[in-house]
């Protein structure tokens, strides 16, 4: 079995698993994807992922009926799409391609947003559901010092406690231990497959890696998860399976911004006919958590990309650009998240200054395709290629 495909037996097992959850009499939590997924798997929790599942519905063509039915119960078409999506989908019956469960309980972590918060508080109330919430808040410093820490190391326990009671499972410190080794393995494969992108001669499309990435947001701390990456990279290496060969000369793109999931595809097959790949994105490199310790791990978690600095979001572009030697930066301005794509104009500014390359933005978003024009985004993509070949 080829890694890719061991990785979607392993993703169609997590949904099962869930869809089948209170047949078997097990409660099934819905989690933000940066909530500490250690806590997840150490007590081995039976949970789904809102944002990967609005992802696959806007991937499926079932974005624009989910949020037309959530703008149609009075939320504004200006809310993260994500949480659109998701209540629209809710208030459908669930009448999609892929369907989950709905919760009994709620993990939410506030270091991607606070409307994130707001969604999951939403969710508790419309539910009569407990939610269990672990504060990261935006880091005003480049680093994170200890106070912080001691902030959100109160928290994790009590984020461990409250799971216990509501679901009666019982938190085990050396199984956590052994969770906590598997998850820092997992990030350190997950950026050494994305770092294979700097090589000289391309071995994989970088785009692949939204469709793997699913996998490291759920799963992260599972033995399996880990072995499948293992395989991917080993593959890759070999060549077994992947290869990217090209006569012309390959564009080497930092990708800025969440992914545009509901034109992921037209987006992968137009960097092909532009001869661009991928070869980095701040998105998919957030999974890539690597720690060495249980204070190490919490700092990790403030380092995520819409928790930092300015001065440190910055500096984080400004290695992917130098270590994958890029010759231009494509930003996705996504309507509806607005902490990320907030930034990006002072981020582009930053980065003319630093890098002479070409950097170009088109509008779109996470998971709604209303705001996405392929005939803007393909002008821009031709403008783009034309920028680099002049350089």
């Amino acid at each position: 079995m080829t890694a890719s495909a061991r990785i979607k037996k392993l993703m169609t097992e997590h949904y099962d698993r869930a869809m089948h959850a209170h047949e078997k009499g097990e409660l099934v939590g819905w989690v933000t994807s940066t909530f500490p997924q250690e806590i997840v798997q150490t007590m081995d929790l039976c949970v789904v992922y809102p944002e990967n599942h609005a992802a696959i519905l806007a991937i499926n063509g079932e974005d624009r009926k989910c949020c037309m039915e959530a703008e149609a119960e009075g939320f504004s078409n200006d809310i993260c799409s994500y949480a659109k999506v998701n209540l629209g989908y809710i208030d459908q019956l669930r009448d999609a391609s892929l369907n989950i469960p709905l919760p009994d309980y709620l993990l939410c972590c506030s270091n991607v947003c606070h409307q994130l918060m707001k969604w999951y508080q939403y969710l508790s109330r419309r539910y009569s559901i407990p939610m269990v919430l672990i504060d990261i808040p935006y880091n005003t410093e480049y680093d994170t010092d200890s106070v912080r820490i001691c902030y959100i190391r109160t928290q994790f326990y009590e984020a461990i406690s409250k799971p216990e009671k509501i679901t009666g499972k019982k938190f085990d410190q050396e199984r956590f231990l052994k969770v906590m080794k598997i998850s820092s393995k997992v990030g350190t494969v997950w950026n050494k497959i994305a770092d294979l992108l700097a090589q000289e001669e391309f071995v994989y499309h970088g785009t692949d890696l939204f469709n793997y990435m699913g996998l490291v947001v759920c799963q992260r701390g599972k033995e399996t998860t880990l072995q499948a990456l293992e395989q991917l990279y080993e593959e890759i290496v070999s060549k077994t399976t992947y290869n990217f060969k090209s006569e012309r000369k390959v564009f080497r793109i930092l990708y800025e911004g969440i992914c545009c999931w509901p034109a992921m595809r037209k987006m992968a097959l137009s960097f092909f006919r532009q001869n661009m790949n991928m070869v980095g994105a701040i998105y998919t490199n957030a999974y890539g958590i690597e720690y060495n310790n249980f204070d190490d791990m919490l700092r990790a978690y403030t380092y995520l990309p819409n928790a930092v600095c300015i001065e440190r979001a910055v500096d984080m572009r400004k290695s992917e650009l130098e270590k994958k030697r890029c010759d231009g930066i494509l930003i996705h301005m996504s309507r509806t998240c607005k902490i990320w794509s907030g930034i990006m104009y002072e981020l582009k500014h930053q980065l003319e200054n630093h890098a002479d390359i070409p950097i170009v933005m088109f509008d779109g978003d996470q998971a709604d395709r209303q705001c996405f024009s392929e005939a803007q985004y393909e002008t821009r993509l031709q403008g783009f290629k034309e920028l680099m070949e002049e350089k």
